[in-house]
């Protein structure tokens, strides 16, 4: 973009496109809940919607500085929780066997990733290799193939385990769409500052294969509905790769398809380029976009080209709201009336739930981890809570008061972690399904004072509840996590399961 300002946050576009500036001042007036901040995280700029870091943020390195972009309705309370979930991963890490110390790395890194934290951790190119293989035993019927480059293992490389995770990803797709036995990497420079990571694969499916849809915004990725309404997302999970190529500051070329059929994707660093699609409006024509605005699948109108039903629509929504935010679709925009310029961007959406994925995926490793305690304890505790924070359902995490053949029951789960954390307090009596007995343990040791019993207008219905210490009763995730008067509810009813939702 092309305001007046004394700083600029964006780098030439390159590629023979027009070269465009993200300034401070246009950060202010971006569609988006955003904020610049500079190396040491300091606030540059803001637009009013944005409230800090939540989960979902989505980081875009741009140099020296970054530019944040966070879900409008997320709530950055879950902060709090989120940074002692990385914390007890980062613990984790060194307090594990060889054996699942490089996953836990990868997934930390990942999860930073997908939390909206600035990766600042730099490694090496044998590192990312590394790690890819120790990560090799979930994509068992496909082998990595290393091709000889022009860059060598000890290349630096800016958080090797979220680039190792998101060729991981590529890989694992690769398995999964093409039935690929072996994907090739190769990692080499065009030149000094450059460094790229290259992927090759041929496809073993007889049929031609599916075109790959890469758009940043998942909505626009839906191809139908199955019988039963629900609307089926057909792409190559390729979320997680673009941003975390958008935080690390590298641009992804592909998945393409070459002549010989080939797929092909790449990884570039040392080329910043601002990947979120953005333009501005003046007088109903296209006068500056970003180069994600230039690249993205989904019909994104250039100069002199004609902007379409649906973004005539949005821009004349916008128009009217005089300043405010309005959303169409996947399309978010802001008029200024200051300078008569409308501001359109197509940000990446589902992270939320993307980041509840990853979640999910370590809760479902958690026993093969064997991590020493009580890093243990707190590292399950927070995984449940951190999910249920960022929106998980509630129901999916309950579990039945008695365990299941070979499994200990809640009880006694309790009492081990209450154990692991050096908290005496006995297993309070628990009826009907109830909160991961390790996060009750984990919440009673940092935020309790005593058990208690629901009561709706003064006749108690038995449930079980955590009352919490004063100093906690208006604590940030206190309240994202539902406690209400004091007091956070642990058990839930037949009721309130067949409804779906807290009484």
């Amino acid at each position: 973009m092309h305001e007046t300002s004394a700083v600029s946050l964006g780098g030439g576009i390159g590629g023979g496109l027009q070269a465009v500036k993200l300034t401070l001042a246009t950060v202010a007036s971006l569609p988006l809940a955003a904020a610049a901040v500079d190396a040491d995280n300091s606030l540059l700029a803001r637009t009013p919607e944005w409230c800090g870091v939540g989960i979902g943020t989505v980081t875009y390195g741009l140099g020296t500085t970054s530019l944040l972009v966070t879900p409008v309705d997320q709530s950055a309370q879950v902060s709090v929780l989120v940074d002692e979930l990385l914390l007890a991963m980062r613990r984790a890490v060194s307090a594990t066997g060889d054996e699942f110390a490089d996953r836990l790395a990868v997934t930390a890194s990942a999860l930073g990733v997908v939390f909206g934290r600035r990766p600042k951790d730099v490694g090496t190119v044998g590192h990312v290799v590394h790690y890819l293989q120790a990560l090799s035993k979930f994509h068992p019927g496909t082998d990595l193939l290393l091709r000889p480059g022009t860059v060598g293992p000890t290349a630096e490389v800016r958080s090797p385990g979220a680039v190792a995770m998101a060729l991981h990803q590529l890989i694992r797709n690769a398995s999964g769409h093409d039935d690929t036995s072996a994907v090739h990497l190769l990692v080499g420079s065009h030149g000094r500052g450059s460094l790229f990571f290259s992927l090759d694969w041929a496809s073993n499916r007889p049929a031609p294969p599916r075109p790959i849809r890469t758009s940043r915004a998942l909505s626009r990725r839906v191809s139908m509905a199955d019988d039963g309404g629900v609307r089926e997302h057909r792409g190559w999970g390729l979320g997680y790769v673009t941003v975390a190529a958008d935080a690390l500051g590298a641009v992804r070329t592909g998945p393409l398809v070459g002549p010989d059929g080939v797929r092909h994707v790449t990884w570039e660093f040392g080329v910043p380029r601002l990947m979120l699609p953005v333009a501005c409006f003046q007088n109903w024509r296209v006068t500056d976009t970003t180069p994600g605005w230039e690249v993205e699948e989904v019909n994104c109108p250039r100069r002199g080209e004609p902007l379409g039903l649906e973004l005539e629509g949005i821009i004349r929504e916008a128009m009217a709201a005089a300043g405010h935010i309005v959303s169409r679709e996947a399309w978010l925009a802001r008029h200024v009336p200051a300078t008569e310029k409308t501001y359109v961007a197509l940000p990446p959406d589902g992270m939320v739930e993307r980041a509840r994925d990853i979640i999910v995926g370590c809760s479902h490793e958690q026993e093969s981890w064997q991590v020493r305690e009580p890093i243990g304890t707190i590292l399950n505790a927070l995984l449940v809570l951190v999910a249920l924070a960022a929106g998980q359902p509630e129901d999916e995490w309950l579990v039945v008061p008695w365990g299941s053949e070979g499994t200990p029951g809640w009880s006694d789960t309790f009492t081990a972690a209450a154990t692991a954390l050096g908290l005496a307090a006995a297993a309070p009596l628990v009826q009907g399904p109830s909160l991961d007995a390790r996060a009750v343990a984990y919440l009673f040791w940092r935020y309790g004072e005593s058990w208690g019993r629901r009561g709706a207008e003064g006749v108690p219905d038995g449930l079980l509840t955590l009352r919490i210490r004063p100093e906690f009763a208006s604590d940030p995730v206190m309240s994202v996590l539902g406690a209400k008067n004091g007091e956070l509810l642990i058990e839930w009813s037949p009721q309130m399961l067949a409804r779906g939702a807290r009484a």
